[in-house]
Parts: C-alpha cells; structure tokens; sequence
C-alpha cells in the first residue's frame, strides 16, 4: 500500500507540505513494514527579511541559521560583523536577494526538508491464538538530518528536527 497527501497552507506560511507512507505485509499478514517520507518546503521566518538584518543578530543566532561570508561561517563564540562578498547568505534559512524580499511572493523561509522514517515489527511475534504479542522498532531521521523547524517563532522561539532517535514497543493484546 502506497499513501499520501499534499496540502497547502491558505495562510501562506508553507507553500507545500507532504507526507509519504509506504506500507508492506507479509503474506500471513502479521508482519509489518513501514517506511515515512516527509517534508515541507519551509515555514515562512520574517525575522530575516535580508542579509544586513541577519549581521544585527547575535552569534548565537547567526550559528543557528547557518550564517556565512565567503568560507567563514558564524560560530556561537564567533560572530561575522560585516561581510562585502557576493558569496554569501544562510545555511538554513532562504534569505531573499537584497531588495526582493516581499512577504506576500517572496518571504524569507526556513530552509525546505525532507525526513525519512523507518519502521518494522510484528502483530503476532509468537503466532499463537487468543494472547498475542506485538514487536515494533523504529527509527526517526533516519538520515540523521540536521534542519531548522523554526526561527525565532514568536510564541516557541529557534527549534531545530529532532536528531535521529531509536524506540522499540513491546505490546500484548488479549
């Protein structure tokens, strides 16, 4: 079983968003497969309308986006002040050129992304009658990923995805 879906946000904050689910059985039907594709194409970040409003930002913030100049990129301890090479911008925020920043068709976005995830497991480990017992592993990000999910949000402030992570279930269903 293959599934998806594609949405659009009204309010523009996403252009796009999509998730991708992709599901396999055994032939016995106790055994399950799941692979997730996600991503969006990046929530819009008005707090970076241009490059010379990221120079105000503080270090740490600059490190946060990806902020660099030429080869030098911002570290938390390490802030770039100024920068007169046409090499430049952010890692992971889209900043628009200079002067085209528009917030209707062309806002400063947070970089898109695309996530996978994997999971496998069993409806019936023992396959027995009556008392069954579930297995499932998982694993999130699975390309471990480094992304921002949003920057400086006005109500949850700078959050980056999740690194990848493992989670094993163990159920019993009677």
């Amino acid at each position: 079983m293959i599934g998806g879906s594609i949405c659009s946000n009204i309010s523009r904050t996403l252009l796009f968003s999509y998730i991708i689910l992709v599901l396999a059985h055994s032939a016995a039907g106790q055994s399950l497969t799941a692979g997730t594709v996600s991503g969006t194409s990046g929530l819009v970040s008005g707090a970076v309308p241009d490059f010379a409003t990221a120079l105000t930002f503080p270090a740490d913030h600059k490190a946060q986006i990806g902020l660099f100049c030429g080869s030098t990129f911002a570290t938390p301890t390490q802030a770039i002040t100024t920068c007169n090479d046409t090499n430049r911008g952010a890692l992971r925020v889209r900043i628009p050129a200079d002067g085209t920043e528009n917030d209707d068709h062309n806002p400063p976005r947070i970089e898109p992304r695309h996530l996978f995830d994997f999971s496998a497991g069993t409806d019936n480990l023992f396959r027995t009658e009556g008392k069954k017992v579930t297995l499932r592993f998982t694993v999130l990000n699975l390309t471990n990923k480094e992304a921002l999910y949003n920057f400086q949000s006005t109500f949850s402030g700078t959050h980056f995805v999740s690194p990848r992570s493992f989670q094993g279930q163990i159920g019993l269903t009677f």
